[in-house]
């Protein structure tokens, strides 16, 4: 066979050569891709190893599943949850703690987790009986009252500023809230603070705050939007009452005594008729006062706040229970002069036979 040309022996060389390359050259992308997976994620598995046995784990219960979860012992202390602690510790109830506090228990059981998260610790034995100390919470009880109380002295030294508290305060609520709640009490109030003036506002129909036709309003219906500082603090309980007199007469049907047509869409006047569907309606007034005195002069049943039913008998059992709102206007609720007042009225309502 005739040899082969020397240019063509070059080039055929040269097609192996990169052939050889392109092959090996995948073969090495392909072995250095492995190495580093097995390297990272080898890496991870001892990172998360290390982690395991590093930060402590507590075992939670959530949504029926039990589930570990790290306490987060780098965080700072949120002193708000404090105040929480204590009211948890001496209901022993997360519902106790709420309403020890104004919030609701699902608050309670957040700000709870985070301090023992914060802590590093299992402060509460989770029961169907409610809350249960461990030995840790009772450690930390000691504590919290110190700093209770260094909070109370702190408190106390403000005093002083609340001789700034100067200036006219509206307050609208209803008349018998107003009348039998909040008046007996102001004397002293307003001898504490010299400089203030207080507006009451009892119309039945309700203010507007952000049209500054108060500052402070105590209702019994919530309101649903707004620029508006919210809070429960009481319940009021009504029932249906009457006179010695009524009950001992003999009557051939129930008499009833209303609120007037232009007060029917509230929820005391709708009550009532769900009670008394076929009673007959004698007297109808625009306000609970004159419900009360036609009440006492035997005139027939009324729908009264029980509170308010000193000197009356009950009718049945039925009863209607109303939270009672505290609503502040957003912009001004933390000035010396609304603070004041607050304070008061959560006073008045706190010594009153509303629950709290």
């Amino acid at each position: 066979m005739p040899a082969m040309p020397r240019g063509s022996t070059l080039r055929s060389d040269r097609r192996v050569r990169r052939r050889w390359r392109r092959v090996h050259g995948v073969r090495w992308l392909l072995w250095s891709w492995w190495y580093l997976v097995c390297i990272d994620w080898s890496g991870i598995g001892f990172g998360l190893i290390v982690l395991r046995e590093t930060v402590p784990f507590r075992i939670m219960e959530i949504d029926g599943m039990k589930r570990e979860a790290p306490f987060e012992k780098s965080k700072a202390l949120d002193w708000s949850n404090v105040p929480v602690f204590l009211a948890l510790m001496r209901a022993g109830t997360l519902s106790g703690a709420a309403r020890a506090l104004g919030v609701v228990p699902s608050s309670v059981s957040r700000q709870i987790e985070s301090l023992e998260h914060r802590l590093g610790s299992l402060l509460f034995e989770r029961t169907p009986r409610g809350y249960l100390p461990t030995p840790a919470a009772r450690d930390l009880l000691v504590r919290a009252e110190e700093a209770e109380r260094a909070i109370g002295a702190f408190a106390e030294m403000g005093r002083d500023r609340d001789q700034a508290a100067t200036g006219s305060v509206r307050i609208a609520t209803a008349e018998n809230f107003a009348n039998s709640l909040i008046l007996p009490m102001v004397g002293p109030f307003l001898d504490r603070y010299p400089g203030l003036r207080l507006e009451i506002v009892t119309d039945i129909r309700t203010a507007n705050l952000s049209r500054r036709e108060a500052d402070i309003a105590l209702r019994l219906v919530r309101p649903k939007t707004g620029p508006y500082v919210v809070s429960r603090v009481a319940t009021m309980e009504s029932g249906v009452f009457a006179s010695d007199s009524y009950l001992a007469g003999e009557h051939t049907e129930d008499t009833l005594i209303a609120w007037d047509d232009g007060h029917l869409d509230l929820e005391a006047s709708q009550w009532l008729k769900r009670l008394y569907p076929e009673a007959r309606v004698a007297i109808t007034a625009t306000s609970l006062a004159s419900q009360l005195a036609a009440a006492g002069a035997g005139a027939g049943l009324a729908a009264l706040p029980t509170f308010l039913a000193d000197g009356l008998d009950r009718v049945g059992d039925g009863a209607m229970r109303q939270p009672v709102w505290l609503v502040q206007h957003a912009d001004n609720y933390r000035t010396a002069a609304i603070s004041a007042v607050t304070k008061f009225l959560r006073a008045c309502l706190a010594a009153s036979a509303l629950e709290t």
